[in-house]
């Protein structure tokens, strides 16, 4: 949807940029050999188990089921593996398109080692250019991948595969594992002020190709570029700054030795600096160059050789370096250390944030904020910034980055109330007003982005009703006190509602005392509208323009808001005194002309922001914040970490009581996060259950772990304590008087800064032993002490020292209640004073629509032209009408009506419903029911008619009344309501009597898009903002009634021809259990019906595939539904033989027949025939029905031989010979008949079954086959 700033993932991979696990030994010139561990990928197809699973020495790092090739990046320092050893992982479905999978393999660095394996099957829409790139990465089986094959690989892009696997189907699991390094151990303890090791690692071309310095075991830099790296250490004094690396330069002395000579004559004497050679240095050092490095104590230096490793530590002018090494090509990599003092970030001056611009560029190092500046930002826990912010209006505007931002101020004012479960309702809505009082939140209303008023603010037009609303919506807001903290939130990806939204709240009477801030960060759907052309765009006119032209709308449009704010967030205007802050886009990595178009438009709001920023009108720029720490982001989108350190910088700003050098502020300089997953080195699906468990309900495959990052609950704190290891800390367990176990560990803590936070919040904690392989903390105090430790790999043991700056809030007992999407949300708070309850509802609406042309947002109509000859599809001028080939598949041809009583008029007895037991055959592992309920009076005409007939449902009811009814998905064994992520619901036969008697008219709520073809006979109107109709205008008779949904077509009937698709409507409902419609029947004796069904033939074509397309156009070719080879390749739905509305191999019944196209070859899916395993391989398929000519029975002896039996035995299972049940191939399953049954059987045209030497056979003519 629109609401998401999903990046594309080919641009956005994430630098491997800071290491986790950290070194610790003694000060050496050797390679260290880390431990080894097993690095493991499992692979099933789906009748093998469906899964891919990547583990690291047994233990599950992530699995998925989403059908495809999954690939994950493996995290490394060096050549060691990290312990939280995915970095990325993405899932392609290779069964549509390689695409995106080409794009994105050819996104990564040279050196990338992965990780890849299929779930479900992976074959047959991956082309040749996918396995080549797969093939970059070592591969040397994927060219014989099949259907539902298992296949697992590790490999590094450009070397060897570590380890790959191919299993068929049928044959079990693929399985690899290679022996890998493990980075080294689990750092020591940070102390400032302390000794810590200072590190440089250096592998010529053979060995890694690589230079890296660390600090205490945590990478300050690494490069890969050819010569020999020098970076200058920024000291204070004889310490060490944490943000260590000054400047750095890699000169290759392998073309010359000047400008490295020239650049170490600058440096002054005392400098330290830090040297490692990548690839080779060697050929063209000259002497007066190694002069020069010998000058910072090298010893080693001249002895250097082509692809050498190479390390220095060493400070200009002193005679013996800190710590050099050389190794020579084919012996591994050389890694220095030496020991150096780290400065003490307390002792830093406070940073001044009521400034125009504040000071942002530096590093988060060792959870503190490390500024070139050299100052700190004053940090306040949770009661701080409560009382700060007391009496105070936040309104924020922007996209998915400030939504986070938003949530992680409500979370660590709030935590409480922000439990997972709830995290995925933010998307849903437009606006989000919250109040919190006394730590817990007590008032919320929202806008919803869908079926509101709001649901088209993208598009100018739609700004007045919003605003109304907005206003409208804000009016019931609990009214202002001093005590009381209000954010609100706009979904604004686009400048233009700002200067409205300004409006509402300057007009706001309840909260005039408040004291107000604008916080705005505008810009990212700008670029991905115009250079990614994304889907999720509601802005057609940027997607069409040249990028200059974007450039000069968003500044356009930016001026017209920033001008509009100047005057509020001036001295003396309703924003004066806390002020406004405007921000730049988010950091991501994004490379090529997306990345380019990020940087050109923070350009321009700095460029703005440069003649009207003021102390009260800020500059912040949020991508220099993200590149301070940009393991904290994933595609695009800061963790809990960057936002909390994002709100202190703001918070500072707000406070006007703030004085340069001011003495008064706490000396902490660490901000830790207390939870499950609050920073993103930590995203795994495995620690976001709730997260986890949602996104694998509606949609597996977009399960995204800066989402995951988000979704837990985390508090932070603050400490100017440190801890101290015992006993060298790392790989040393504490041994207290209670064992650490799963029984005595403090729950849901995952990482080690999570229980740092743990001890820092209890103020009786004296420090830790956390067990990173089981994730286990445990906290000693006085009752639990130390008495020693003893050595345990993935363990560290902590003494705390220092006063922890959280305090506990006072909080007043509050119940929220959330429901999903679209649905009510309740909060019940009691206070001092009476207890108050407020009802949060939903707003549904829509914008007016025509039926002749498409349009944009998320309710909208759609026109598609279809009949069963070669007619296209339309969708209008703008955005395209979904292609339903992910639609959940509703079939009620199968499915049985067990309960036929609806509102107890029957015919049957029972509860009073109507009840269609299986009209999913499997979602989830599980059938699906359809019940339908009147909530209003119901009288039938003729309640026989009610019921199921073929392939619809319908309801009679009698003329001049109506009925509402409920339809509602439910699990067959338990009656638990079920949300589908995405399913079409079909309307048909809408007519009405002669003479316009008994007009059918079916309003319905609730759906997100409509279809209805071109020429439709439909009178289709807004009845509220939240309803649609959809009224007859034509006669109709029994006889022009459709018999297949996917069938609707032009018929003849009493001496009329009758177009079927223009009778009818099919509507796209998305992330719901339920939908209301009402069916009335105008004034008449006779009744009418409601017919309906799921999926129909009004499902707009997706675009071909013009590799797959049928080259040879007979005519006299044509599948089950009469439609002609020449356009559709293999099945009506296009170019792919696939199911209708789905992509889903192998799973659910289907509805046609392939087609063969001239009887030929066809390379569709893989197969010689043109027919896609998807056919061949399901159990659940509809028999093929088609008279056989006897020229295609006659086939060789064997083949006969050979499926003989299996036939036999099939057709005695059932009444029609079904061949695709036996795993045949069309042209396999014209020799199923193997002796020729007698023509005189099947008189020509006859519909019927008949025995033949033993057997039952459904022969209908409805499939014509040539030689």
């Amino acid at each position: 949807g629109g609401w998401i700033e999903v990046l594309d993932s080919a641009m956005l991979i994430m630098t491997r940029l800071l290491a986790a696990a950290l070194l610790h030994s003694q000060l050496c010139s050797a390679a260290i050999a880390p431990a080894k561990v097993n690095l493991s990928v499992e692979s099933a197809g789906w009748s093998d188990g469906s899964q891919a699973a990547f583990k690291l020495d047994g233990k599950l790092l992530y699995a998925t089921k989403t059908t495809g090739l999954t690939v994950a990046i493996v995290r490394r320092t060096g050549e060691g593996v990290e312990m939280d050893a995915i970095e990325e992982v993405k899932t392609f479905n290779t069964m549509k398109g390689s695409e995106e999978l080409v794009t994105y393999l050819e996104s990564l660095e040279e050196g990338t080692m992965v990780l890849m394996g299929v779930a479900d099957s992976a074959c047959c829409r991956l082309t040749t250019a996918g396995k080549v790139k797969i093939e970059e990465f070592g591969a040397s089986m994927i060219r014989n991948l099949k259907f539902r094959s298992g296949y697992a690989l590790i490999g590094i892009k450009g070397g060897n595969a570590l380890a790959e696997a191919l299993v068929h189907e049928g044959e079990g699991k693929a399985m690899v594992q290679a022996e890998m390094q493990v980075a080294q151990p689990p750092r020591r303890a940070l102390v400032e002020g302390s000794m810590v090791d200072m590190s440089v690692e250096s592998a010529g071309f053979s060995d890694g190709n690589e230079a890296a310095f660390k600090l205490n075991g945590q990478l300050l830099y690494a490069t890969k570029q050819t010569g020999l790296t020098v970076a200058v250490v920024r000291r204070t004094g004889d310490a060490v700054e944490l943000n260590a690396i000054q400047d750095v330069q890699t000169f290759n002395t392998m073309r010359g030795s000047d400008e490295l000579v020239t650049y170490l004559e600058r440096l002054e004497e005392g400098t330290m600096v830090l040297m490692g050679a990548a690839d080779s240095a060697c050929c063209m050092l000259t002497t007066s160059a190694m002069v020069k490095i010998e000058e910072f104590g090298a010893a080693m230096i001249r002895n250097l050789k082509f692809r050498s490793g190479y390390a220095l530590i060493g400070i200009k002018g002193k005679s013996s370096a800190l710590a050099e090494g050389l190794m020579h090509e084919g012996k591994g990599r050389v890694t220095v250390q030496a020991q150096v003092q780290v400065a003490d970030p307390a002792e830093r001056p406070l940073c001044k944030a009521r400034v125009a611009e504040p000071s942002v560029k530096g590093q988060l190092l060792h959870n503190s904020l490390i500024l070139d500046a050299g100052c700190r930002y004053e940090l306040r826990d949770r009661d701080s910034m409560a009382s700060g912010l007391a009496g105070s209006w936040l309104v924020m505007n922007g996209g998915s980055n400030m939504l986070l931002v938003f949530h992680a101020l409500a979370m660590m004012l709030a935590p409480t109330d922000f439990p997972s479960e709830t995290f995925p309702e933010i998307w849903t809505n437009y606006m989000i007003d919250i109040i919190i009082e006394n730590g817990r939140v007590t008032s919320s209303q929202n806008i919803k982005v869908q079926r509101s008023p709001c649901e088209r603010i993208h598009n100018a037009s739609s700004h007045g009703v919003c605003k109304e609303h907005v206003a409208a919506t804000l009016e019931g807001v609990p009214k202002y006190t001093d005590g009381r903290i209000r954010i609100t939130m706009f979904l604004n990806q686009f400048w233009q509602a700002v200067p409205w939204v300004v409006d509402v709240v300057e007009k706001d009477d309840g909260w005039s005392g408040a004291k107000v801030a604008f916080v705005i960060q505008i810009g990212t759907w700008y670029s991905l509208c115009n250079i990614q052309k994304f889907e999720g765009c509601h802005r057609p006119e940027l997607k069409h323009e040249t990028e200059h032209a974007a450039v000069l709308r968003f500044n356009a449009e930016m001026n017209v808001a920033l001008d509009r704010l100047e005057p509020t967030c001036s001295p003396g205007g309703r924003a004066g005194e806390l002020g406004c802050i405007i921000g730049t886009g988010a950091w991501s990595s994004a490379g090529g002309a997306l990345g380019a178009s990020f940087r050109r438009l923070d350009s321009e709001v700095r460029i703005a922001m440069r003649s009207r920023s003021s102390v009260t009108f800020r500059l912040l720029d949020f991508f220099t914040l993200g590149a301070a720490m940009p393991e904290e982001t994933i595609m695009g989108h800061g963790s809990l970490v960057f936002a909390g350190w994002a709100w202190q910088i703001m918070l500072g700003g707000f406070d006007t009581s703030q004085v340069d050098g001011a003495t008064h502020a706490k000396k902490a300089h660490q901000m830790l996060f207390s939870g499950s997953v609050c920073s993103a080195r930590h995203a795994n699906l495995n620690h976001c259950p709730n997260y986890a468990n949602f996104c694998n309900r509606w949609k597996p495959d977009i399960c995204e772990l800066w989402m995951c990052m988000n979704s837990e609950t985390c508090e932070h704190v603050i400490s100017d304590g440190e801890f101290h290891a015992v006993d060298g800390g790392s790989n040393r367990a504490c041994q207290a008087a209670a064992a650490l176990s799963v029984d005595t560990a403090v729950p849901g803590i995952t990482n080690l800064e999570s229980c740092k936070a743990e001890c820092i919040k209890s103020l009786s904690c004296l420090g830790i032993s956390f067990d990173s392989e089981n994730f286990l903390c445990g906290l000693w105090n006085e009752t639990v002490q130390i008495s020693s430790t003893i050595a345990k790999a993935g363990s560290i043991c902590l003494r705390y020292e220092g006063a922890a700056a959280m305090t506990t809030s006072s909080t007043t007992d509050s119940v929220i209640t959330t429901s999903p999407p679209s649905s009510t949300t309740q909060i019940v708070s009691s206070t001092s004073e009476a207890a108050t309850s407020i009802m949060v509802s939903s707003t549904a609406g829509a914008t007016t629509t025509s039926s002749a042309t498409s349009t944009t947002g998320t309710l909208s109509s759609t026109t598609s032209s279809t009949s069963s000859s070669a007619e296209t599809s339309t969708t209008g001028t703008t955005t395209p009408i979904d292609c339903f080939r992910d639609t959940v598949d509703i079939d009620f041809e199968h499915s049985s009506l067990v309960n036929n009583n609806l509102d107890g008029q029957g015919p049957l007895q029972g509860p009073r419903e109507m009840r269609f037991v299986g009209v999913i055959r499997d979602y989830q592992g599980a059938p699906i029911d359809l019940v339908i309920t009147a909530t209003s009076t119901y009288r039938a005409r003729n309640i026989r008619g009610t019921g199921l007939r073929g392939r619809f449902g319908q309801i009679s009811v009698a003329g001049g009344s109506s009925v509402d009814l409920n339809f509602r998905f439910v699990k067959s064994t338990t009656n638990e309501a079920v949300w589908l992520p995405k399913f079409a619901f079909t309307f048909s036969d809408i007519d009405q009597g002669r003479r316009g008697r008994a007009p059918e008219t079916i309003e319905v709520e609730g759906f997100a898009r409509f279809v209805v073809v071109a020429g439709h006979e439909l009178a289709v109107k807004r009845v509220t903002p939240t309803r649609m109709s959809f009224g007859s205008t034509k006669m109709g008779a029994k006889c022009d009634n459709p018999r297949h949904p996917l069938q609707l077509k032009e018929v003849k009937c009493k001496g009329r021809r009758v177009d079927q698709a223009k009778r009818s409507v099919m509507l796209l409902f998305t992330k719901t259990h339920s939908f209301n419609a009402t069916f009335r029947v105008g004034k008449s004796r006779r009744g009418r019906l409601l017919v309906f069904a799921g999926l129909s033939s009004l499902a707009a074509e997706c675009s071909p595939n013009t590799s797959n397309q049928c080259t040879d156009t007979r005519s006299d070719w044509s599948d089950d539904f009469g439609n002609k080879c020449d356009k559709y390749a293999s099945l009506s739905h296009g170019s792919q033989c696939t199911k209708h509305g789905h992509e889903d191999y192998g799973k659910g019944p289907a509805h046609a027949v392939c087609c063969a196209c001239g009887g030929g070859s066809h390379p569709a899916a893989g197969h010689d025939d043109g027919l896609s395993s998807s056919f061949v391989d399901s159990g659940h398929l509809a028999p093929i029905r088609a008279h056989w000519p006897a020229s295609l029975l006659e086939q060789s002896t064997a083949e006969i031989s050979r499926r003989k039996q299996s036939a036999e035995n099939a057709a005695k299972q059932s009444r029609f010979l079904a061949p695709n049940n036996l795993g045949l191939t069309l042209t396999q399953a014209k020799t199923m008949l193997f002796s020729k049954p007698p023509d005189s059987l099947w008189p020509k045209g006859s519909n019927v079954q008949r025995t033949w030497q033993g057997r039952v056979y459904s022969l209908l003519p409805t499939i014509s086959v040539s030689p």
